[in-house]
């Protein structure tokens, strides 16, 4: 299963529908997935979004950016469906943070005004 996204203080049941709402995806028919997206993904047709936290250094490798330290507040997740619908945060202030635990990943969202959009 991929890695769920859940801010803190936030409940069980809203983590999974935002794992469910990001990890996952909406409907759209073929296309192609960006390069540094996960292999193993099985479903991909009618896929619109996918915000895979677990995928985010090797997006960023190819994009010729920094990768991501634990507790690094990041400005932008990328979009593995190949649509290019990466959210971002221009704030500083706003900015959630990246964790990496040997082979998951999350971001970390304060409660109060992180947000991507």
């Amino acid at each position: 299963m991929y890695p769920s996204v859940r801010p803190h203080g936030c409940s069980r049941r809203n983590a999974l529908l935002l794992t469910l709402l990001f990890g996952f995806a909406i409907t759209r028919s073929a296309f192609a997935l960006e390069p540094w997206a996960d292999s193993k993904l099985t479903v991909t047709n009618g896929l619109e979004l996918w915000l895979d936290a677990s995928r985010q250094n090797t997006a960023r490798t190819a994009q010729k950016l920094p990768t991501l330290n634990n507790s690094t507040a990041t400005d932008t997740w990328f979009d593995g469906s190949g649509l290019n619908r990466h959210v971002t945060q221009r704030l500083t202030d706003s900015r959630p943070r990246f964790f990496s635990v040997v082979n998951s990943a999350s971001f970390r969202f304060d409660g109060k005004d992180d947000f991507f959009s």
